[in-house]
């Protein structure tokens, strides 16, 4: 055995960062394709060299606001943008879509909420449709 040199070292380091990308891109597309129809929406955002992002984001109805921002956006990306329209979030959102949700917004319902029992993303407030059993559903779309 030798000890590699400076350039073995950085093309492992490139070969195993690839292989930890594809993991986790197959780990995510499991994910996905075990929700609902509608349970998410892609992130319109663009990764550094410019590739499309395409990051399912999951946002409940009633769990915080429109803005995909919390720990620095996107996951995958780090975009920030309204999770109502999929516009760039710069200080608002330029089609002037609400913070948070209303009758009118198409976010789904959390997966993990029940009746009186939130789930640990759920902010508890009123707002969530289904922890909370005495509010009315919205209308459907």
């Amino acid at each position: 055995l030798r000890p590699l040199g400076a350039d073995e070292l950085a093309r492992f380091a490139r070969i195993e960062a690839a292989r930890r990308a594809r993991e986790e891109a197959a780990r995510r597309a499991e994910t996905e394709a075990a929700l609902p129809e509608g349970a998410f929406k892609r992130c319109p955002g663009h990764h550094a060299g410019g590739a499309p992002c395409g990051e399912g984001i999951q946002h409940p109805r009633g769990h915080a606001c429109h803005h995909i921002k919390p720990g620095g956006g996107c996951p995958s990306c780090g975009s920030h943008f309204c999770y109502t329209c999929l516009a760039p979030y710069d200080g608002g959102c330029p089609n002037g879509c609400p913070l948070f949700c209303n009758n009118e917004c198409d976010c789904p319902d959390c997966l993990e909420c029940s009746p009186g029992r939130p789930c640990d993303e759920c902010d508890n407030d009123g707002r969530c449709w289904v922890c909370q059993p005495d509010r009315p559903p919205p209308p459907p779309p």
